[in-house]
Parts: structure tokens; sequence; C-alpha cells
């Protein structure tokens, strides 16, 4: 990690903690207020310019403590519209977002046909904000729509009270030169600029996570004793802790590894590095979050307790992008292919 980086975490972390327990909208202009929307934007349009690499140890920070701010869809409105052709309603929207104005998001991959029907599935900041991004892989297609009574917005009740996801019909939308940012073969970058940079989203958001859950559940076998021993003390304990630690170290390092190699080359081959990173990282957190259930014992059923939170955060990060499964086919198809070519 750069000292940049490291400086890039440490204010974030402190940030984090600051606004937990602000409302949203307040919590929302702090972040905006920190540069953090204009992250990547490019310079002209009033952004930062930095690379995927810092979103990451953004996301990373911000899964840590499970944060429900819609920073990954301004994010990644942004890297999708900047893939688009430079047009005076792109470079507004960009300018719009940077500028801390905020977009409901899908946080499906387009591949995965979240559009079919004309419905936009696990959508973030339906309830705060005016405009969604509309990214379609059949057309393919990438808009931005507004959330008018053309617009039906249905909430989405699952496990994880983290997040509150929206279910969107936009049949009834109407896509014109107003809201149109990219069509046909124009809209084929962004799609792979949108695929990427949301798996690596939640790729981070997973090590993050993961790495916060196990520190806790190391604390908690230190500090809970059993037989007159820490329960830190018991080799088979050591021994699931150390199995655990592995995980997501080897889950961090590939992503980084990963999220920097597309950074140097960005290309079509990023998607399926981002799928790989996010396929694993899930994975790892969903096995660390359940041995941490088991780990803290009957303490972690109470609902004051934080370890079912990070539990059933896992589970929802499985479902969103796209699949394990998914992700693993579209490698595996990826390496065949590469070894035909």
């Amino acid at each position: 990690m750069s000292i940049e980086q490291t400086e890039l975490c440490e204010a974030a972390r402190k940030l984090l903690a600051d606004i937990a327990t602000m409302h949203p909208d307040e919590a929302w202009r702090r972040l905006t207020a920190a540069g953090w929307p204009a992250l990547t934007a490019p310079e002209p349009l009033g952004g930062l310019a930095q690379n995927l690499t810092a979103c990451c140890w953004l996301y990373m920070e911000m899964g840590r403590v499970l944060s429900p701010a819609l920073l990954p869809a301004s994010l990644l409105a942004i890297a999708t519209l900047t893939a688009c052709a430079a047009s005076p309603v792109r470079d507004a929207w960009i300018e719009r977002i940077a500028g801390g104005e905020r977009l409901a998001v899908s946080l499906r991959d387009p591949s995965q046909d979240f559009a079919q029907g004309h419905r936009l599935r696990a959508v973030i900041g339906a309830d705060c904000a005016g405009h969604a991004l509309v990214v379609i892989a059949g057309e393919p297609l990438v808009a931005v729509v507004p959330l008018d009574r053309d617009v039906l917005c249905v909430a989405r009740p699952t496990w994880d009270t983290t997040r509150t996801l929206f279910d969107l019909d936009i049949s009834n939308a109407h896509f014109d030169t107003a809201t149109v940012i990219a069509r046909g073969a124009a809209a084929e970058a962004a799609l792979d600029a949108f695929s990427i940079h949301l798996h690596v989203a939640i790729a981070a958001d997973c090590v993050g996570a993961a790495g916060k859950i196990l520190d806790e559940t190391v604390t908690h076998l230190k500090n809970r004793r059993q037989f007159d021993r820490p329960l830190a003390m018991f080799q088979a304990l050591k021994h699931r802790c150390a199995d655990l630690k592995t995980a997501v170290v080897a889950a961090e390092a590939l992503l980084l590894h990963y999220v920097a190699d597309i950074d140097a080359r960005p290309c079509a081959e990023g998607v399926l590095l981002a799928k790989g990173a996010k396929s694993i990282a899930s994975s790892a957190f969903r096995a660390i979050a359940e041995d941490a259930m088991q780990l803290h014992g009957g303490m972690a059923m109470a609902v004051e307790h934080p370890c079912h939170l990070y539990l059933k955060r896992a589970l929802l990060n499985e479902q969103l992008a796209s699949l394990g499964d998914e992700c693993d086919i579209a490698v595996a198809r990826g390496f065949i292919s590469s070894l035909a070519a």
C-alpha cells in the first residue's frame, strides 16, 4: 500500500465513523464535501481523475462498517458515462454527479439481463434520487431517465437491512435525445466499464467486511474464557482462524492484483478479471461470516450483536452483480477462448 493509499484509507475510516449516526442526507453532504463522488471523474469535468484502485480502497473501508452510503452508485455511474463518447449531455451529467447529485443504479450486471422485461432489479438510491442510470445489454443502451410517474418504483425487502433496494419498471420511460447517452456499438465500452466497476465494488465490499468481522471474531476469542483459558488458546480454534485469515488475505491480494491489471490495460478482458475477483471475494466473505457466527456462540444470535448483519450482507453480496457460478463460468469460457486463440 502506497503512502497516498494509506492516507486515503485513514481518512475514509475516520469520515465513515463520523457519519455513522448521521441522517443519510447529512452524511451524503459530508461525503460530497470530501470529494468522494468526484473521485474518478475527469478533471475538466470537476473530478479528481483517480483510478479504480482508489475506489477499491474506499469500498473496502465502507465494507468494514457495512456503510449504507450511496457512493458506489455515483462512482458506478461516472465510470459508465466516462466510457461513453463525449457529448454535452454526457459531460453535464458527469459534472452533476461529481458535484453530489445522486442517481439510482442497479447492482445487477447488464450481461445477466437484469433489464429483461423492462425491469431493473436491485436498484439502490431510488428513494432519494431524481434520476436512474439505465444500462441494458441487449440493445445495448446507456441512458439517464427521470424517476417520475412513468417509472414504477417498488421496494424490494431483503434480510440485509444495511441496504435499501428497489425494482424499477421502465417500460413506460421515454428514451430520446435528452435521456440516451449512448446506443448500439457506441455503448459497448460503457457496458464493460459498468460491469468491471460493479464487480470490483462488490468484491471490495466483501473483502473489507470479511476482514472486519474476522478481526472482531479473533478479539472475541481472546476475551472469552472457558476452562479458565481464553478460547483463543485452543488449538482447533487457532487453526480455524488461521484458515479464515488466509482466505481473506488471498481474496484481498487477488482483488488488488486484478484491479491494478485493469487500471494498467483497460479492455474487455477486465470484465473477466473483475468477475473472478468477485467470485472469490464473495465466497470467502460468506465462509468467514458463517464461521464468525459459530465462533461467537449464542451471543451472535442476538439482534444487538452485529455478527448477523455481516452474514446477511455476505448472502446478499453473493446475489449482486453476477452470481458466483455465473462468474466462474464466464471466466472459464474466457480462459478457453484465449487458449483456442
